[in-house]
């Protein structure tokens, strides 16, 4: 009788269509490898049952990474600060100072990594085959880890010596390569079904025939899938695509990783092909790759997550989610905000992200029918997360889908079963059994806790680091030049490469007009991406001027609460003296009077709010647009507005003159409003307006206030908008809100800008 594994009182999360639903205090039977049942219970079927009690836990289908290299643990920490040009000589080339020792040591934890953070199936990018050994070490690692995995065989670019510069270590073709690419391919599966093999393939650059020959040799043999690194722009402009289509390699066992930078017509090809992409956040955003491409337009539906290299990033495929989905969010509002609007809402959910970790990772490797789902009958890969925990607790009942994705971390998987085997257990990982496949595999039969595989990494990872050393690679910037030509990318591209400063303090100037030219009748005119710039540059500079006139409203507000305070209390204060049985007035008459002075003071500035009658000369009354009919009372029925007494109002905003420098001090209707953030905001107006009609305003002046509103240079236009703001009402509004800065309507943009 196969072994059971019951899960109880569980939040599972079964599919609906393409998305997930929660179904709470269910149960859930594995017989063997295999999901056999799921109801609301579910007694034990015998006494050797092993029941796990999942109260307060969510039970997610197993994650699916389709784009790894698990060899790389001895190199973490190198490439945090890495592009992918950095990373090429300090990582991908490395694996020539592991020894096969090296390799299964790094293998191992590398897939134990993953299971760690409730990865069940892994396309491993194996790119270390420096001799035949190597291979079979990282094989028998991953086989021994006990992980699901498709173990691309990859021929590997070797390093003979580094200095002067790289000298490849001889065809990465050999015969004994496409031997044992054949032999392994053939006698797959591994590890009980776990282990199938596929190629991994980057030597494109290679003679057609070479290239169509090595991928029917693959398939022929039965490689799984065949996965290549596809990143257009640092190598070649070149589509990759199109050269795959015209060799007819596009195919369903295609994988491209990364893909980023695609055009209109590779999509096309690859959706035609039925060909896959693997976005790997982590390392895209971080290595100049581009953004990652899962969610782009036709995109989503032939595309699954990875992590590239756990050296650089986290082997966590949650993170992966969370990255992916919050870089095309980012993108997509950027996008709206650039248009003149505000994104009302997201149009990319948790349900999406987490698709592309786990049923359209089982599309890629074409096994939906096994894997990415919980469906009776399916492969037992699951993963188990603790609902209750600090991260997960409430976000647990309210969505466990957003739960995962944003609130989760690797301490929250709890329990991680692949295979119907429990690989995880009480947040701890179990115990590794290693019995080697191969004999060229020299690692001994043992059982080995995680303790032990980390002072095998340490003692490893200081010996790789000798090795590097001790054969001259050391110097970055000669080991990135010398690589780009081992890969071709001088060829590739006419341009040099040169290294980018770590910080710039270059600063990206504002937009300017386009040239003027005789095709634009000798007139200066903005193309749409500058068009774009200044809009963005103008919002940004109107909601930093919101943000200080917000916090100069919160500021007066709380000036004028301690104000109110101060004269009660002074009031209070020469009320109680007068009271005493030894009157202030009489025993103390110098601070008696200045009291009654403070006090006439604080009355006098309450009662100042008045209109000013000797400065009324020049005002014209205005009709209020609120305050016209009889039953308004909101306003005063007649507004005054300070106009400039000289004719003509056209004079340039850039010359620079000596001029008469304007009164300190101006009469203000802002009192008539009923609140102070409006009578600070009619001030402004006043006060912009007065600048803007009077021929004395000094131009530097009216330049700082006005820069960002074009249209101020045309007065004609803008003087009635801008009139009509101050002849509003205390019920009108202050500004005029129409967007953007270049529309039919010259005045638009006035008033609200902070201006």
């Amino acid at each position: 009788m196969p072994s059971t594994i019951l899960l109880q009182n569980a939040t599972i999360l079964v599919p609906s269509g393409d998305d997930v639903v929660p179904l709470r205090k269910h149960s859930l039977l594995i017989e063997g490898n295999k999901i056999a049942q799921i109801s609301s219970h579910i007694a034990p079927p015998s006494a050797e049952t092993q029941v796990i009690d999942c109260t307060g836990k969510i039970v997610s289908p197993g994650f699916i990474d389709t784009h790894h290299h698990l060899w790389q643990t001895q190199l973490k920490g190198r490439h945090a600060d890495h592009t992918l040009i950095e990373y090429m000589p300090t990582g991908n080339l490395q694996q020539i100072n592991y020894s096969p020792e090296d390799i299964f040591w790094g293998q191992l934890a590398g897939c134990l990594e993953a299971l760690d953070a409730g990865t069940t199936t892994v396309v491993d990018h194996a790119h270390m085959n420096v001799t035949a050994a190597h291979s079979l070490h990282g094989l028998q690692a991953t086989i021994s880890s006990g992980i699901r995995s498709i173990f691309c065989y990859t021929p590997t670019h070797t390093v003979k010596s580094w200095k002067p510069e790289i000298v490849p270590g001889g065809n990465f073709l050999d015969d004994w390569v496409l031997k044992q690419l054949s032999d392994l391919a053939t006698a797959a599966p591994y590890g009980d079904g776990r282990v199938e093999i596929g190629l991994g393939f980057d030597g494109l650059m290679l003679p057609k025939d070479v290239v169509v020959s090595l991928y029917d040799r693959a398939r022929k043999a039965g490689t799984k899938v065949i996965t290549t690194h596809y990143v257009r722009g640092h190598f070649s402009d070149d589509s990759l695509v199109d050269l795959l289509d015209s060799y007819g390699l596009l195919g369903p066992d295609i994988i491209l990783s990364h893909a980023t930078h695609l055009t209109s017509s590779d999509v096309e090809k690859l959706s035609k092909a039925k060909s896959w992409i693997s976005s790997t956040p982590g390392s895209e955003l971080q290595m100049a790759h581009g953004y990652p491409v899962c969610f782009q337009d036709g995109c989503s539906k032939i595309s699954s997550l990875g992590i590239d290299c756990h050296s650089s990033t986290s082997s966590d495929i949650v993170t992966a989610m969370r990255l992916g989905l919050q870089a095309e969010r980012a993108r997509r509002n950027e996008e709206v905000i650039a248009s003149g609007k505000t994104p009302r809402s997201l149009d990319l959910s948790v349900q999406d992200v987490f698709r592309l970790a786990t049923i359209q990772g089982a599309r890629t490797l074409h096994m939906e029918d096994k894997l990415g789902s919980i469906k009776v009958g399916k492969l037992a890969d699951l993963v188990i997360f603790d609902g209750t925990s600090p991260g997960m607790i409430c976000a647990s009942e309210q969505d466990p889908v957003a739960a995962i994705v944003f609130h989760s971390s690797i301490r929250d998987v709890e329990t991680v079963i692949v295979d119907g085997q429990v690989r995880k257990k009480h947040g701890r990982l179990t115990p590794v059994e290693i019995g080697p496949s191969f004999p060229e595999v020299h690692i001994p039969k043992q059982t080995v806790e995680w303790g032990q595989v980390a002072q095998k990494l340490v003692a490893s990872r200081q010996s790789i680091e000798d090795a590097r050393v001790k054969s001259g690679a050391t110097d970055l910037d000669s080991l990135v030049s010398a690589s780009l030509k081992l890969f071709h990318a001088d060829l590739a591209r006419k341009t040099s490469w040169k290294m980018t400063p770590r910080r710039s303090s270059k600063r990206v100037g504002r937009p300017r007009l386009d040239t003027i030219t005789p095709a634009t009748n000798n007139t200066a005119i903005l193309s749409p991406n500058r068009r774009t710039q200044v809009r963005r540059a103008q919002r940004t500079y109107r909601l930093k001027k919101e943000a200080v006139f917000r916090n100069a409203i919160n500021r007066a507000e709380q000036l004028e609460a301690r104000f109110r305070i101060v004269r009660e209390e002074v009031a209070g204060l020469l009320s109680d003296v007068a009271t005493e049985k030894h009157q202030l007035h009489l025993s103390h008459p110098t601070i008696h009077t200045r009291l009654k002075r403070l006090h006439d003071i604080l009355i006098a500035d309450c009662d100042s709010s008045t209109p000013n009658e000797a400065n009324t000369d020049n005002l014209i009354p205005l009709s209020s647009s609120s305050s016209s009919s009889p039953a308004s009372n909101s306003s005063p029925s007649i507004q005054y507005h300070q106009v400039s007494t000289s004719p003509n109002n056209n004079h340039s905003i850039f010359h620079n003159q000596s001029l008469t420098p304007l009164p300190t001090k101006q009469h203000s209707y802002a009192f008539c409003e009923p609140r102070f953030a409006r009578q600070l905001h009619r001030y402004t107006l006043e006060h912009a307006y007065r600048l803007f009609t009077d021929p004395r305003s000094n131009p530097s002046t009216i330049y700082r206030v006005f820069r960002l509103v074009p249209c101020i240079q045309d007065p004609q236009k803008t003087q009635p908008r801008f009139k009509q703001l101050l002849m509003g009402g205390c019920t009108d509004p202050l500004e005029v809100p129409g967007l953007p800065f270049y529309g039919e309507n010259a005045g638009e943009g006035v008033g609200g800008d902070g201006h």
